[in-house]
């Protein structure tokens, strides 16, 4: 090979390995970012007022969403707009209050503001991602205590990034129904903690929204409970259907629970009453299978009630 081919052979290699490189390493940052699909998406004013032609694809995109009410004391100038969308087309939707407070009595009134701004909510959302302090978990318990003591019984969840989280007494964690843990990874975390939702990304592509927006699943084990529930959902008649799609949720009906099972093995016991987030279901020889965001639970179906 004379030198004017081996130049040419070397360049076009170089060019071969670049294209390689961009393609590929470009094919593995788009699947890690989107290897989880939301059940949820957080919105505020940064996503701006939605129009009813986004807020209808919206509720085709995720199962609820959930609405930032306030910060501190400042109100979301788009809440009011955007949560009347939410009522319009029966969309589910929880609310979140960024949390400023430094003691217990700036918490209660937090808790008490973010309540009355948004009673129609499915559940409540303590989004803490301040320093922590010496007085942190008594301020977050106050707040706990104040929602539960004037929402009517509704779910109370604390969401924070893991590092935070891990801060929190165990006890503090307790008094919430519900834990949403915040980790930008493509690896689902294993905290000492339970918990319900998470959010894995802070840009998902919404294509309803044309943004890219905080994506929040539901990790293995992760108990949403009521925060789904509503009184109007349809119960299905299991002996009329062997499978259908665009379910809402799977309730426990059997009381002493059921076991929930991914691939054949037991991952946890679902207590009496308990809700789950599924998809779809089928039947076959009076088992339900039913396909979760992340896993297909398996159970008698004299054990669950299916709503669509």
């Amino acid at each position: 090979m004379d030198k004017n081919n081996k130049i040419l052979v070397c360049i076009s290699t170089l060019f071969l390995c670049m294209f390689l490189f961009v393609f590929f390493g470009k094919t593995n940052v788009n699947a890690s970012g989107q290897r989880y699909s939301p059940v949820a998406y957080d919105i505020s004013q940064y996503q701006g007022y939605l129009t009813d032609s986004q807020a209808k694809n919206l509720k085709k995109e995720v199962k609820f969403v959930i609405l930032r009410v306030q910060d501190g004391s400042y109100k979301d100038i788009k809440f009011e707009h955007n949560v009347k969308l939410m009522d319009r087309y029966n969309i589910k939707y929880g609310v979140y209050g960024y949390s400023e407070y430094d003691d217990s009595y700036q918490a209660r009134k937090e808790a008490r503001n973010l309540y009355r701004l948004a009673k129609n909510a499915l559940f409540y959302a303590n989004d803490f991602e301040k320093t922590f302090k010496y007085n942190t978990d008594y301020s977050t318990l106050a707040w706990a205590s104040e929602m539960k003591a004037i929402n009517g019984g509704k779910p109370i969840v604390l969401y924070g990034s893991k590092s935070t989280l891990d801060m929190f007494n165990k006890n503090t964690l307790k008094a919430y129904n519900n834990i949403w843990l915040a980790s930008y990874s493509k690896y689902m975390p294993n905290p000492s903690y339970t918990y319900d939702l998470w959010q894995y990304t802070d840009a998902y592509p919404s294509v309803s929204l044309n943004q890219k927006l905080d994506g929040n699943t539901v990790p293995y084990g992760g108990r949403i409970n009521d925060l789904l529930y509503r009184k109007n959902n349809k119960k299905l008649n299991l002996n009329l259907y062997y499978h259908i799609k665009n379910m809402n949720y799977m309730k426990v009906i059997n009381k002493k629970g059921v076991n929930l099972y991914i691939n054949g093995k037991v991952i946890r016991r679902a207590k009496y009453g308990e809700i789950l987030a599924i998809k779809s279901f089928k039947i076959k020889n009076n088992r339900v299978m039913a396909k979760g965001n992340l896993a297909t639970y398996t159970a008698n179906k004299k054990s669950v009630s299916i709503y669509k």
